[in-house]
């Protein structure tokens, strides 16, 4: 039996008269990555939330009888999360005359290559990285190691290998297909994913995948954690070193700068929940509040030095917005 740590308690008292080392926007991968990092190293750290904050373990579901659940496996009623499929039928802006009052965006990420990384020199079209994967594989196997990453190495270049935990096992079907098709010099693999298969021994938050094929079943997620979440994988252990706090429902809308130097000293947010105001200073501010909601901000930030908002002098953070 694997035993599951309870995660820290998310009460906590902040201090927004004191400058922290570092501010961050958003509590996502990007963010807890952040945060995990710099608060290892023994930064002190305010992390700022839009969303409230959620008794995880009441969230996820997964163990629960699909028949227990009263939408089965639906969106709520109003909601509509567009298929990869529809974007090869629909035109720009893709929610456009749809009947539902909330439309979720399908969004793929992939480790790339370079493929990618270098597609000029590829394929003729776009511009080249100053980057090439080499430069970044390092990082990958830090993040993939520390994660847990289930997936087998197979050499292709346009699929870089990593260093992977034990994949999953093809069935007796899929044995076949990769049987059949590598004579045809192609290659079936089973997906490369965020779920430890061995277990990670240095978070006591999330447990091995027992294959219990339940990773769809809705609400949530999964309630052993094998597949990454930011608050078990990341987040939790950083609020174990004491140098992370936490502040729920605080919307931020600019990144505040120094007048003389122009550079940011800090976040200005909104309350939702008592609709007050508040500044948050730090010597370093992050923001990984997703794409589009990181561009948003971005734009929001203007002031002397910065009339376009910050990242944008050249006016493209807005124009691919």
């Amino acid at each position: 039996m694997t035993l599951v740590r309870v995660a820290p308690p998310l009460a906590q008292d902040v201090d927004l008269s004191k400058t922290y080392d570092a501010v961050i926007v958003g509590s996502g991968a990007a963010g807890g990555m952040a945060a995990h990092v710099l608060t290892t190293r023994g930064l002190k750290v305010l992390m700022l939330e839009a969303g409230k904050k959620l008794p995880i373990e009441q969230e996820l579901r997964s163990m629960q009888w699909p028949y227990d659940h009263p939408r089965r496996g639906d969106a709520p009623p109003g909601y509509h999360s567009l298929s990869f499929n529809e974007y090869t039928i629909r035109t720009p802006p893709y929610a456009k005359n749809s009947t539902f009052k909330h439309v979720m965006s399908y969004v793929g990420g992939w480790g790339g290559s370079d493929y990618d990384f270098k597609g000029k020199t590829h394929d003729g079209y776009g511009d080249d990285w100053p980057i090439a994967y080499a430069d970044l594989e390092p990082y990958y196997d830090k993040v993939d190691l520390y994660l847990g990453i289930s997936g087998v190495k197979e050499n292709l270049p346009h699929l870089p290998d990593s260093l992977f935990q034990r994949p999953n096992k093809l069935t007796f079907g899929e044995v076949k297909l990769r049987e059949s098709l590598k004579k045809m010099g192609r290659v079936v693999t089973p997906y490369r994913a965020g779920v430890t298969t061995d277990g990670v021994k240095h978070n006591r938050y999330r447990s091995k995948c027992y294959g219990r094929g339940a990773c769809d079943r809705r609400p949530g997620g999964c309630d052993i954690h094998a597949a990454f979440d930011s608050p078990t994988g990341l987040i939790y252990p950083a609020m174990d070193t004491g140098n992370l706090t936490i502040r729920t429902n605080s919307i931020a809308h600019e990144v505040l700068v120094d007048s003389n130097t122009g550079k940011a000293r800090g976040i200005a947010f909104i309350d939702s929940a008592t609709h007050k105001s508040y500044e948050a200073k730090a010597k370093v501010v992050i923001v990984a509040a997703s794409t589009l909601e990181s561009a948003r901000l971005l734009l929001l930030s203007r002031s002397s030095q910065h009339p376009n908002g910050i990242g944008n002098s050249s006016g493209t953070t807005s124009a691919s917005t």
